[in-house]
């Protein structure tokens, strides 16, 4: 079946407006998940001053700083990966850690542990759970001491 220019034309906008709203909706959540974790990080900062010895720490913080570590890696993973030498030069140290460090953060924060040291545990489960390559096993061993 033949479409009139007119019907193509209308299904075209009628794809693209549709293509739109998707992508703004992307757009919109990812800003609002920027907004909230700007927010953290500000609250953190606010709670704990940076001249000041930081002497205790809340599950949200735990969450909030594996977070932040897991950000810093996912942009120098490929450096670290560079950087392997040892046991064996395979290069993929960096995305292990990564991987591992991930699985660690997605069972932080889907625990319900107030505590950082209840989210510890769980943390601690996701990265020997999800660990990857020895770094991943070493780390996970490490966090559960």
């Amino acid at each position: 079946m033949v479409q009139s220019p007119n019907g193509a034309i209308a299904h075209v906008r009628s794809h693209c407006a549709h293509s739109n709203r998707r992508l703004t909706d992307r757009l919109n959540v990812n800003c609002s998940k920027a907004e909230e974790e700007s927010e953290a990080k500000n609250h953190f900062l606010q709670k704990y001053p940076i001249d000041q010895p930081l002497t205790m720490l809340d599950g949200a913080d735990v969450r909030l700083l594996l977070g932040a570590g897991y950000d810093w890696l996912s942009q120098h993973y490929e450096t670290v990966n560079r950087l392997n030498v040892f046991p064996v030069p395979d290069g993929d140290t960096g995305t292990n850690m990564l991987l591992t460090i991930k699985s660690a953060l997605v069972a932080a924060k889907t625990s319900r542990g107030q505590t950082a040291g209840s989210v510890m545990v769980a943390a601690a489960a996701g990265a020997h759970q999800g660990s990857r390559g020895n770094w991943g096993y070493l780390r996970s061993v490490l966090t559960r001491t």
